[in-house]
């Protein structure tokens, strides 16, 4: 039968009483047991079982426990429900778009954005009015936080009163938080590559994306958990069936631990049963006396690309990029040469700027203003200002270096794919070799994305469009530049900037919000995800952009200027291989950049030991009282201070010449633009 697990009081009053599954946690006052709740221990407590089942430390927060726990035949008899439905469903809509496709698209096509709204609503009566619902929620979350700190000063808010808890009320809001009236209202289009993609694509395929869209929600709290010690198989025909945990299987994700299963079929069913109801209002009243498919105006359409097709006034452009629009796209599938393809052009695109910077004077010049433009160069000394336009140049060289390290690592691992062909099979344990390989190419990313990300945060308060959010002193001591940045408002940046300024909203999301903590704590106990997806906020900022242009309001839009654009530009290609890596199926265990360390080889893994992008000049600093700088990042291995600074005023000086002279007159290819 089903048991109840009930609520507790402050954890650090509990008792833990050993038993052969579970731990009884009690509160006892004045010797008499008051509350209890079920702590139960799962069977493996690594990184990857703590994204399928809660930890005994993570229970220990009161919004992270089990609501409810099945036992085998009942936890079977719900994946069935759930499997069932999804199959029926699915084969509903494939029906229909064969036989009533191009129907289905002219009625859709042909309704206002009034008269598609209230057919989504009828589809689903409580769907979320606007995009972005987890971002407006945070918002919501933290005013409601102020309000309740209010009602008794003297009180602290209730530990239990957590972002998660509250979202629990807006349960399919959160499991399809892609699905919402602005979304597919807006651009058409939108609707019709989700039912496209869904039923071109098995449950299976789709099944490695939705399991990653529940995780930050996952971490919060923000669903009721059902508890069985069992999983459930996610590939095969066998899909959505119950099953024994089994470690390896468990770990490569072959099979999912009931709880996080349970919720990612629950998220497939209800967004099939969605479509449904969709289709269902849209071929209402047909009357077809064959059934012999319609002409494949439909497919066609939807293969070559939404933004062929014209709505109205509407011209659909949103789905050049999988990664910015993966909803409403082919499910992302581990393609070792897109990655290949992505990394090449980024290093070709860093190659190119370099190559400018060293034969075409006027860009060399144009871009080392750009670089100071702002308060940089209002502050900074004559020196000053061309030693750290030079340690900027530099800065880019390192990015190039670091695009040939990924081009070589995705090399090797194509290699050894090859070598390893008929051993990568689904359900499969990867070979030892290529799991080595892919999960040092995560290390890699993930490192590469943190740097990136660490010095995008830097840059951010200097940068011209940004600037007046933050209040900056400038220190400078010798040949040491020291900015301390403030932010004006004082208060948490995701607060209301969301509504406010979109823009610092998007950047802060990016750069201010950690990755996968799981790699940084090494503690899968404390293991949280961002708290605002890293793909969402670029796609955020992508339409963002676009709204801006589009209205004509074109100081928003030059806010992001061209330095922190091709940054930004770069952080999100990191990401981007880094996600499809981490999608891999099998999935590849995830290795701390330590470990990766010991058994990477190539240009990369004998930079990384060597500690060498750490010895970058832009660092977080402080001032001491007596007026030295101190700074707050430790570098290991650190050069010498003295050969640095030394070669820094050497750059310093050779570009302070090179900007005072003037461009040689008449053809290039003379000495005179030679020397």
């Amino acid at each position: 039968m089903v048991w109840d697990l009930r609520d507790q009081l402050d954890p650090e009053n509990m008792e833990e009483v050993d038993c052969p599954e579970m731990n009884i946690a009690a509160i006892r006052r004045d010797g008499v047991i008051k509350y209890f709740r079920y702590v139960i221990h799962p069977q493996c407590s690594c990184t990857e079982c703590a994204q399928q089942f809660r930890t005994v430390d993570t229970q220990k927060a009161k919004t992270l426990g089990y609501r409810d726990g099945l036992n085998d035949k009942e936890a079977k008899s719900r994946a069935a429900e759930f499997t069932i439905s999804i199959a029926q469903d699915l084969q509903y809509l494939k029906d229909q778009c064969t036989l009533n496709g191009n129907s289905i698209l002219k009625r859709w096509k042909k309704k206002s954005m009034a008269e598609r709204s209230n057919l989504l609503k009828q589809a689903m009566p409580n769907i979320f009015p606007s995009q972005w619902c987890d971002a407006l929620f945070h918002t919501e979350f933290t005013k409601a936080c102020e309000i309740e700190s209010r009602k008794d000063p003297g009180r602290m808010v209730d530990s239990d009163f957590t972002e998660g808890r509250y979202k629990r009320q807006h349960r399919d809001r959160f499991l399809l938080p892609y699905v919402n009236i602005e979304a597919l209202t807006t651009d058409p289009m939108k609707l019709l590559n989700l039912l496209y993609c869904r039923t071109k694509y098995t449950p299976e395929k789709w099944a490695p994306y939705d399991n990653f869209l529940l995780n930050s929600q996952w971490w919060q709290g923000a669903f009721d958990l059902t508890y069985n010690k069992g999983c459930l198989i996610m590939n095969g025909s066998k899909y959505g069936s119950w099953t024994p945990w089994e470690k390896q299987a468990a770990h490569n994700w072959s099979i999912v631990g009931y709880p996080k299963a349970i919720l990612i079929l629950e998220t497939q069913q209800k967004l099939l049963g969605f479509l449904r109801r969709v289709v269902e209002q849209l071929v209402e009243g047909l009357s077809r006396q064959d059934t012999s498919p319609q002409s494949n105006h439909f497919f066609e359409i939807l293969e070559q690309g939404p933004k062929r097709l014209r709505v109205g006034n509407v011209q659909s452009t949103q789905f050049e990029s999988p990664y910015l629009n993966q909803p409403f796209s082919t499910p992302p599938l581990f393609d070792i040469d897109n990655l290949l393809s992505i990394a090449k052009t980024r290093l070709d695109m860093h190659g190119d700027h370099l190559w400018l910077l060293q034969t075409e004077p006027s860009f060399m010049k144009r871009y080392s203003e750009a670089v100071l433009a702002g308060g940089l160069g209002e502050n900074l000394t004559k020196h000053n200002k061309h030693v750290y336009t030079s340690n900027h140049i530099m800065q880019d060289a390192t990015w190039f270096w670091s695009w040939e390290w990924i081009v070589e690592q995705i090399q090797q691992l194509k290699g050894v794919q090859m070598e390893c062909q008929g051993s990568i099979l689904p359900g499969k344990a990867l070979p030892k070799k290529y799991e080595e390989t892919i999960s040092s190419l995560a290390a890699l990313l993930l490192e590469q994305f943190k740097r990136r990300a660490h010095y995008i945060k830097i840059l951010l308060p200097l940068r011209p469009g940004l600037q007046d959010l933050w209040k900056i002193e400038y220190k400078q001591v010798k040949q040491t530049m020291l900015m301390v940045p403030q932010r004006r408002d004082k208060f948490d940046p995701f607060k209301d900037s969301f509504v406010r300024d979109r823009l610092d909203f998007c950047l802060c999301a990016v750069v201010f919000d950690p990755d996968d903590e799981l790699l940084t704590t090494g503690n899968p106990h404390q293991t949280k995800g961002p708290q605002h997806d890293i793909a969402n906020a670029f796609a955020m900022l992508d339409e963002h952009l676009a709204k801006s242009a589009k209205n004509g309001n074109k100081a928003e839009v030059a806010r992001l200027d061209g330095v922190l654009l091709e940054l930004l530009t770069d952080l999100s290609a990191v990401h981007q291989i880094l996600s499809m890596a981490r999608i891999h199926v099998p999935r590849a265990r995830k290795m701390d950049l330590k470990e990766a360390q010991k058994i990477g080889t190539g240009k990369a893994w004998r930079y990384t030991n060597k500690h060498f992008m750490e010895q970058t000049p832009f660092r977080f600093g402080t001032v001491n009282p007596n007026g030295t700088m101190a700074e707050v990042d430790s570098v290991y291995k650190r050069e010498n201070a003295e050969t640095k600074i030394a070669a820094e005023q050497k750059l310093g000086t050779l570009l302070k010449a090179f900007m005072a002279s003037e461009n040689p007159k008449g053809p290039k290819f003379t000495p005179k633009w030679a020397d």
